[in-house]
């Protein structure tokens, strides 16, 4: 894990981007844009800027936060981390 973990560390550092190749954020906001589609079609609330997604149901307030890494590298690899989280403010009292 930590030999490859270096190798894409040494890749994303030296890799110079080639001429077409899309950047890592790019393909990352397309990315979080096609799974936000049907989740703001079902009452979520999506900010781009984050990126994020909210809903408010009753007491229940749902959040999914999206990340990347500074380790992609143009046109191989690109990282996506998707972290869920549920607040119950009656569970909360």
């Amino acid at each position: 894990m930590v030999n490859k973990v270096a190798q894409d560390k040494s890749r994303a550092r030296f890799k110079t981007p080639e001429a077409g190749v899309e950047r890592p954020r790019d393909v990352f906001l397309a990315t979080v844009d096609a799974i936000a589609g049907p989740l703001v079609a079902r009452g979520f609330k999506y900010a781009r800027s984050g990126p994020h997604l909210t809903r408010r149901t009753n007491h229940v307030t749902s959040k999914a936060m999206f990340g990347s890494s500074n380790l992609n590298v143009p046109g191989e690899l690109v990282s996506l981390h998707i972290t869920l989280q549920a607040h119950d403010s009656e569970l909360g009292k």
